[in-house]
């Protein structure tokens, strides 16, 4: 462990927190579902620590020192690990000394024109080491993090580089990023970084207890009903939607396909046409004949909520030509299913 701690430790703060990170990780199985069951055993954390304390030299003191800051869940453990590094007279680096005094400076959030995502930028400074985190916020499945990890500019050349491409920037309150960002760690179901990002999950927890608490938590769209309820009026007594009828069923299925994505209304990216008609499927409730009538429904329903949200029509034409990309393979499935479930109505046709 020396030998491995010396080499890392080359690569600054980061490299060596990522390390601890993922032994945390996997001594928190409850808490970081990365390290499920069959993928790989649970690390016990108390007998990592009784190892690592017996023996004296520098880099055991270093791991240990590490580990009482990044063991926020784990506050006996935790206690253990700073006696520890108490008793111990070997001298640490500064930076390492300097962990606890881990500051977030600013917090910036980078969005997406139509809704699907959020970057939270993080600017983190650790002893004499500015880094830069970002968080990656999916709003089409879950509003979960699906990415995190450090970024190699400032935090200044991302924000300007985000605005240079037109997508929306806001400074936040530091409190209401930990608000969000924690908000989205809760909404994990399946973890979907890839391996490189295995630790971080664990130092941005970390991270998290340098911001004040109390903020705000990201507000879905999906929990406004009455701007839903307005935007679906709108579009039911138009000309265009009023011959989707009965309009009752349709109305049902628009507010399914709504709900299981961003839960806005009005706006719609490829990505997220491609999901909902994705994640349809036939089921006795609905009547087949409304169901294969979806991409029809959005074909003329988004033009509709592009116009009232002021999308750009190039983004509205992606949106659209995705309908038609993923409509023969819908179509197709949906009747399979129904056929399946005893729909024997001749859809030849």
């Amino acid at each position: 462990m020396a030998d491995v701690v010396r080499k890392i430790l080359a690569d600054g703060p980061l490299a060596l927190l990522q390390a601890m990170g993922i032994a945390v990780e996997r001594g928190t199985p409850e808490v970081f579902s990365r390290f499920r069951l069959g993928e790989s055993e649970p690390l016990d954390l108390s007998t990592l620590i009784d190892n690592v304390s017996v023996a004296p030299d520098v880099e055991y003191t270093i791991v240990l020192a590490v580990l009482a800051e990044l063991l926020v869940d784990k506050p006996a453990l935790q206690r253990r690990c700073r006696l520890e590094v108490e008793l111990r007279s070997g001298q640490l680096p500064v930076w390492v000394r300097d962990l606890p005094r881990t500051r977030v400076y600013r917090a910036v959030r980078i969005g997406h024109a139509l809704g699907d995502r959020d970057q939270l930028l993080l600017d983190v400074r650790i002893a004499d080491h500015h880094e830069t985190i970002a968080v990656m916020i999916d709003h089409v499945a879950f509003s979960d993090v699906s990415d995190l990890g450090v970024i190699q500019k400032s935090i200044d050349c991302a924000v300007a580089d985000a605005r240079d491409k037109g997508a929306p920037v806001v400074e936040m309150d530091l409190a209401d990023a930990r608000a969000w960002i924690e908000q989205a760690s809760e909404n994990v179901i399946i973890p979907r970084y890839e391996d490189s990002r295995l630790g971080f999950p664990a130092v941005l927890r970390w991270l998290l207890t340098k911001l004040p608490n109390g903020g705000q938590q990201r507000k879905s769209p999906r929990d406004d009903h009455r701007a839903a309820a307005v935007v679906f009026a709108a579009f039911f007594t138009s000309p265009q939607g009023a011959r989707f009828t009965p309009r009752d069923e349709y109305e049902h299925l628009l507010g399914e396909i709504v709900d299981g994505g961003t839960g806005d209304p009005l706006r719609w990216s490829e990505y997220r046409v491609r999901r909902a008609l994705d994640f349809l499927s036939f089921d006795d409730y609905w009547a087949t004949d409304v169901l294969v009538d979806a991409p029809a429904l959005l074909r003329v329903f988004i033009p509709i909520a592009h116009a009232l949200s002021g999308i750009p029509s190039e983004l509205t034409d992606r949106a659209l030509a995705a309908i038609g990309e993923a409509e023969p393979a819908f179509r197709e499935r949906i009747i399979a299913e129904a056929r399946r479930w005893g729909d024997d109505e001749d859809w030849a046709s």
